[in-house]
Parts: structure tokens; sequence; C-alpha cells
């Protein structure tokens, strides 16, 4: 164990990574799916929500998760072996924090990952049956997409991010033919009227912005890879802006387009046709694409969340939350372990899935899902109220409004928006007030808290060593942005 430890540090003191903003980027794009959001998603909230100004909520939603960006990517410069929210809370509010939010981000991103799988072998099987009158359940589609992302999931991440590239490019660009196409055969009068305000109902508003902000889950996962990228502050800050822009921008046109081309039948044809509304407001060819690379989105966001959870178990590991050999990194610098847990978890789903008889759709994917973007949302909030407490106490020579002021706004207004979300938690996940699944996920996720919490005061006790592994080095921020792992490192004071 030891040595597969010191292996694993030994790697993190070679020369800075060579992934550059391009790579992180389409990490993160992939990770959050903007042709499944804007085809699945956006009708999803003008069905459920009835609520015809959402292209402003999404811009309102995406203004918000902006404020999020200045205090995470700073924090990124004392964190220089990665961990993302993990590190960024044990630094900031300490271990007895910093482990539980590990072990719910843990479950967050698996729930993410796996959830998929779900979705993609329903579509898989619809598109087989229509284009190519080939049938075959479910579960072979979604076990044929499982075998390669576990297959790709051993490559390197810079071979992976050339892939994702190539597929998130496609996806962004057929979300923009469609919604401009829809833009130019308008039904509506005013081509401004989502943007007013007029529609707006406060009894829908608390669902339209839990939905929207489930939309952009995956933004976030760029500082995942911080010790693998060159330059990491300025690749981390760009990819991040950038993937949040580009999400936000989207989104917006998507929901802009699809009021303006249905005019006031927006939120009927939404609730009558789902994704198929979105893919209507092109031409059939262009529908055929859109269809087409909504697999490519979803194998995409498959390897998007393999590589992402692979380096939160990475990092797990390296501070003796878990096994040390999934701190083992192979000749291609993937954690090889690592990956092929997660290729179990993804198998085990599709197995249990099928052999019960549970819906892809709703019971996996559905659920799985939103319950996975719930917990990632609240983590966001306690991530800014980390930072916020880190700096207060040592500014290190940062900003005051960027390192402090922007991340306290920033965990008040997520805080909130984590609020709204459980609150309408069974209308997200589309079963009635009285079903009990809703609670049962919340009372899940904090059983997983508190095993994670006891876990840290067991090890404190008995394991005081392991314990003091827990809590990442302070790495000098002088060093940290030069890019260089071989960083100076300082032990915190938490």
């Amino acid at each position: 164990m030891a040595r597969i430890l010191r292996d694993a540090r030994r790697a993190e003191t070679r020369a800075p990574g060579d992934i550059g903003v391009g790579g992180v980027l389409f990490f993160a794009l992939a990770s959050v799916g903007v042709l499944m959001v804007v085809s699945g998603v956006v009708p999803t909230a003008y069905g459920v929500t009835g609520l015809t100004s959402l292209p402003l909520a999404f811009l309102i939603v995406g203004a918000v998760l902006a404020l999020f960006i200045p205090g995470y990517v700073r924090m990124t410069r004392y964190t220089p072996n990665g961990g993302a929210m993990y590190s960024i809370v044990t630094l900031g509010l300490g271990r007895l924090v910093g482990v539980p939010v590990a072990w719910i981000a843990l479950a967050a991103y698996l729930l993410l990952g796996v959830a998929l799988y779900g979705l993609v072998g329903v579509e898989m099987q619809t598109y087989a049956q229509s284009h190519w009158n080939v049938n075959h359940a479910w579960w072979v589609w979604a076990l044929a997409v499982w075998l390669l992302v576990a297959v790709l999931g051993q490559f390197k991440t810079r071979d992976i991010g050339k892939i994702l590239g190539v597929l998130s490019l496609a996806e962004i660009a057929i979300t923009l033919v469609i919604s401009v196409n829809g833009l130019m055969h308008p039904a509506r009068g005013s081509v401004v009227h989502a943007f007013g305000g007029s529609g707006m109902a406060w009894a829908s508003l608390g669902p339209a912005f839990a939905i929207c902000v489930l939309g952009f889950i995956g933004f976030e996962t760029t500082a995942v890879y911080r010790r693998e990228v060159r330059s990491p502050r300025r690749t981390i800050t760009i990819a991040t802006c950038l993937c949040l822009a580009v999400s936000a921008l989207d989104y917006t046109l998507a929901s802009w387009a699809m009021d303006v081309h249905y005019g006031p039948q927006t939120v009927a044809v939404a609730m009558a046709q789902g994704p198929g509304a979105f893919f209507a407001m092109g031409t059939s060819a262009e529908s055929l694409i859109g269809n087409t690379l909504l697999l490519t989105s979803l194998l995409a966001a498959l390897l998007g969340y393999h590589n992402g959870w692979v380096r939160y178990v990475y990092t797990g590991a390296r501070h003796s939350m878990l096994p040390a050999v999934f701190a083992k990194v192979g000749r291609s610098g993937v954690a090889r372990s690592a990956s092929l847990l997660q290729s179990a978890f993804g198998l085990a789903t599709i197995l249990l899935t099928a052999a019960f008889a549970w819906s892809p759709q709703t019971q996996l994917f559905y659920l799985g899902g939103t319950a996975g973007g719930l917990a990632v949302l609240a983590l966001m909030a306690v991530t800014s109220a980390a930072e916020v407490r880190f700096f207060l106490r040592d500014r290190h020579s940062e900003s005051m409004i960027g390192a402090v002021l922007l991340p306290a706004l920033s965990a008040v207004l997520l805080a909130a928006m984590t609020v709204l979300a459980a609150a309408h938690f069974s209308l997200l996940l589309g079963v009635g007030a009285d079903d009990p699944t809703s609670a049962r996920i919340l009372i899940g996720f904090l059983a997983v808290a508190l095993l994670g919490l006891g876990w840290a005061l067991g090890t404190k006790k008995l394991a005081p060593e392991r314990y003091k592994a827990l809590k990442p080095a302070v790495a000098s921020s002088a060093l940290a942005d030069t890019g260089a792992h071989a960083v100076v490192l300082t032990e915190g004071t938490v």
C-alpha cells in the first residue's frame, strides 16, 4: 500500500501536464451534455412548469452560476493535486466536513454517470428500430455502449479529449442550426416575449430554476483535471467560463426558439412531444442528424463522467480515504483500477435494472440523474462557503471581491436554489407529492454524509496518521500558477 501511494505521489512531481483549454473544455461540455439538455430538459421544463419565460430563467441561473467561478478557480491554485470540491471544502471547513462531501460527491457523480446507461439504451433501441429495422432489448444496446466506455476509459486523457472535442462541437453545431431555424419560422408576433418576464409566475418559478440549474451540472468538473493541464489557473479558468457560457447560450437560444416557433402552443407542444419538440423545429435532415448526434452526445457524457469520477476516486485513494490500489497509475497516466471500478458499477447497474424489470428511462435515468444533480448543487453551495472561510483566514494576496464577496454571494444563492430544488424534488422526479421516492433519495444522501462523518471520526480516534493524510496540503500559489506539480507545500491549520 505504501509503495503504491509513493508511486502516485512521485507521478505528481513530473513535468506539467499536456492538456490545454480545449481538452478540459470538451470533458466539461461532455459531462453537461448540451444536446441532451436542449432536447430533453428544455421541453420538460416547459411542460412541467408552464413557464413561458424559460429563456430568461436560464439566463438568471447562468448568471448565478457565474458567481461560483471566481472563488472556485482561485482555490485550484492551492489544491494542485486535484480533488476539486473535496479538497476545497477540506481546506476551508476541515476534514469532518470534507470527508462527507467526498462521499456524497462520489455517490452523486457515480449516479450521474451510470444513470445515462438507461437513456442511451432506450434511445439506441428506438433509433435502431426506426432506421435499421433492428430489434434488440434496451439493455443489449446499453451493454454495447458500456463496453465501449470501459475500453475508452483506459485511454490517455488527451486522446479521449480529442474524441469528445469532435462529438461536442458536432452536437453544439446542430443545436444552433435547429434553434436558428426555429427562430426563422415564428408563430408568435413578438420574438422577445420570452425575455419580458410577463410569463413568470411565482408558483412555477421555483421548479423552473430548479430544472434549469440541474441542466448546467457538469461545468464544475473542470477542476478535477487540474494536475494534468498546462498553466493550471489560466486553463481551468478559461475552460470553466467557456463551458458555462456555451451551455447558457445554447439553453437560452433553444428555449427562446421553441417559444418563438410554437408561440402560445409552446407548453402544449412540449407536453405532447417531449424531446421531439426541439428536433421538430428543424428540417427532416436536421432532425435526423440531431437524433443521431443525441446518441453520440450520450456517449460523450458517459465518457466525461467516467473520467471525472475516476479522478475523484484517485484523489480519495491518495489521501487514504479509499484503498491505495485505486491510486495506482498505469503507463498511460490513467488510474486503471479506479476506471475498472467505475465500469463495474456501470455493468452492475445495467444488469440489475434489466433483471428487476425497472424502467431504464424513468427509474434509472430520471431518478438517478436528478438525484445526482441535486447533490452536486448542494455541494457547490458548501464549496463556496468553504472558499469564504479559507480566504477570510488568509487572503493569500487575493482580491476581497473575487476571493470572499463573490463566493459568499454564490454560497447564499446556490443554497437558495438547493432548497428550491429539494422543495420541488417530487415534481422534478416526476412522482406524486405523496410518493416516498423523493424522501428516500434525500434520506439516502443524508445517510451517506453521516456514514462519511462517522468514518472520519473513527479514523481520527483509531488512526491519527491516516486522519492527518485526509487533508491536502496548501500549495504556494506563486509556484502553483507555473503549472509545475513539484510545488512547495505547507500544512493547513484546520
